[in-house]
């Protein structure tokens, strides 16, 4: 994610991202298979200064069956397509809160180092419940 959209983050603000969100269940997956495959940050990247960041959503398990998660579907990826990559797949403009982030003075991922941006985020049951004038994320 783009240095310069740091600014975004307060703990309780609500967005919706426009886009697909595909997340992975095995946070090996998300370190191994995408964030040590950036480059290095540079002012030469379009955006500028692209940044790790480790994303981590929470679903409320304890509501009922019926009040769940209703715009995020599990992809089982154990057909050998991809092993080890099963993902939960958000819809576009589903809706989450800011729980918690954590900047990292340095942030690097590779094989000798793990100092990605922690951002942490509450996923909406419903996008329907939540104002449909919430701030789009701007990174996506």
């Amino acid at each position: 994610m783009p240095r310069c959209f740091q600014s975004f983050f307060a703990v309780g603000k609500a967005y919706r991202a426009p886009m697909f969100i595909a997340t992975s269940v095995e946070q090996d997956v998300s370190i191994h298979t995408f964030l040590m495959r950036l480059p290095p940050a540079t002012a030469s990247q379009s955006p500028p200064f692209q940044e790790p960041v480790l994303w981590r959503f929470h679903l409320d398990g304890s509501l009922p069956p019926n009040r769940r998660c209703v715009h995020v579907n599990f992809i089982d990826r154990t057909d050998g397509t991809v092993h080890g990559e099963d993902e939960f797949l958000f819809a576009p403009y589903s809706t989450f809160t800011v729980r918690a982030f954590e900047w990292s003075s340095q942030p690097s991922v590779n094989a000798y180092t793990l100092r990605p941006h922690y951002i942490d985020v509450n996923v909406a049951s419903d996008n329907l419940r939540p104002p449909l004038d919430l701030p789009l994320a701007p990174w996506c």
